[in-house]
C-alpha cells in the first residue's frame, strides 16, 4: 500500500517537474544558440563542448550538476512568478499604471457597449423571426463575446482575461448568490474526484500558459547576443498573449462555471444549509451562505437542516 502511494506521489512530482523544467531548458538552449550566433557561430560552441567533454569526470559531474541546478532554480523561480503574473494579466495593476489602466478601461467599456448595441438590434430580429442566417450567426457570436464582459460596466477590468474571469464570477453571484472566491475552499472540499480532476487540469493549463508567456518575455534578455531572438520571442509572446492565454482562460471559466452549476448543492448539504425552494429564491440563500462562510451569521431565522 505505502509503496503504491509513494509511486503515485513520485510520479506526480516527476510530471510537475518536467512541466516546469522543459520551458527552462528551452530558454537556456536559446541562450546558448544566441551566444553561438554572436561569438563565431556553432563552431565555437562545438569547441566549447569538446573542451568540456575532455575534462576529468569530476569536473564534468560538477558542470552537469551546476547546469541542472541553474535549470531547476530558474524553473521554480518562474513558477513562483506565475500567480503575480496572472494578477497583472487579469488587470490588477499597480497605481503607477493608472493612466494606462484608465485608457484600457475606456476602450473595453466602449467595445462592450458597441457589441451590446449590435446584439440588441440583431436579437430583436432573431426574436421576431426576420433574421437571416448571417444575422443569426452574428447574434450568437456577439452573445458569446459579451459573456466575456461583466454586465455591470463599472466592474470592467483593463484586460480581456481579467474581464472574462470577473464576468464568470459575477454571473455566478447574480444567479446563485454564491461568491466563488469566498466559498471556494469549502466548495472544493465537497467536489467529487472527477470534478476536481477536470477543474485542476483546466487551471493547470491556464497556469502553464502564463509561465510560457513569462519565459517568452524573459527570452528577450538574449536580444543583445542575437537579433533573431527578438523576432522569435515577439512572435511567441504575441501568440501566447492573444491566442493561447484567452483560450485557456475561457476553458478554465467554462469548467469552473459548470462545476458550480452541477455541484453547488453539495455545499448546501455538507453545511446543512436550507436548500432554496425556487430559482428566484436561490440568490438570497446563496448570499446568506456566502456571508456565513466568510464572517458568520447570527440569526435565529435560519435553521440547519437535520443531519
Amino acid at each position: 500500500m505505502l509503496n503504491e502511494l509513494w509511486k503515485g506521489i513520485s510520479g506526480k512530482l516527476a510530471e510537475r517537474f518536467m512541466a516546469l523544467a522543459i520551458p527552462a531548458v528551452l530558454f537556456w538552449t536559446t541562450g546558448l544558440a544566441a551566444y553561438a550566433w554572436s561569438d563565431g557561430g556553432p563552431a565555437d560552441l562545438r569547441h566549447a563542448a569538446h573542451r568540456a567533454l575532455a575534462q576529468p569526470a569530476a569536473v564534468q559531474f560538477i558542470l552537469v550538476t551546476a547546469s541542472l541546478a541553474v535549470v531547476t532554480a530558474s524553473a521554480f523561480a518562474v513558477a513562483q512568478m506565475g500567480t503575480p503574473a496572472l494578477r497583472l494579466l487579469a488587470g490588477q495593476w499597480p497605481p503607477i499604471l493608472r493612466p494606462l489602466r484608465e485608457r484600457r478601461l475606456s476602450w473595453h467599456r466602449a467595445r462592450a457597449e458597441r457589441w451590446e448595441e449590435q446584439w440588441q438590434r440583431l436579437h430583436e430580429k432573431v426574436e421576431n423571426g426576420t433574421a437571416d442566417a448571417g444575422e443569426l450567426e452574428r447574434s450568437l457570436e456577439l452573445d458569446q463575446r459579451l459573456r466575456g464582459y461583466p454586465t455591470d460596466r463599472a466592474r470592467t477590468l483593463p484586460t480581456g482575461v481579467g474581464n472574462l474571469l470577473r464576468a464568470t464570477e459575477l454571473r455566478l453571484v447574480n444567479r446563485y448568490g454564491l461568491d466563488v472566491v469566498r466559498c471556494w475552499a469549502a466548495l472544493w472540499m465537497v467536489l467529487p474526484d472527477n470534478a476536481r480532476t477536470e477543474l485542476a487540469a483546466a487551471r493547470a493549463s491556464l497556469d502553464s500558459a502564463v509561465r510560457s508567456l513569462l519565459w517568452a518575455v524573459l527570452t528577450l534578455c538574449w536580444l543583445p547576443l542575437a537579433w533573431p531572438v527578438a523576432l522569435l520571442s515577439g512572435l511567441v509572446t504575441t501568440t501566447l498573449l492573444f491566442v493561447v492565454l484567452p483560450n485557456r482562460a475561457a476553458l478554465y471559466t467554462d469548467v469552473l462555471e459548470a462545476v458550480v452549476h452541477v455541484h453547488r448543492g453539495k455545499l448546501y448539504e455538507a453545511l446543512r444549509w436550507p436548500l432554496p425552494g425556487t430559482p428566484a429564491a436561490e440568490p438570497a440563500s446563496g448570499a446568506a451562505l456566502t456571508a456565513y462562510l466568510w464572517r458568520g451569521l447570527e440569526s435565529d431565522q435560519l435553521q440547519f437542516r437535520p443531519s
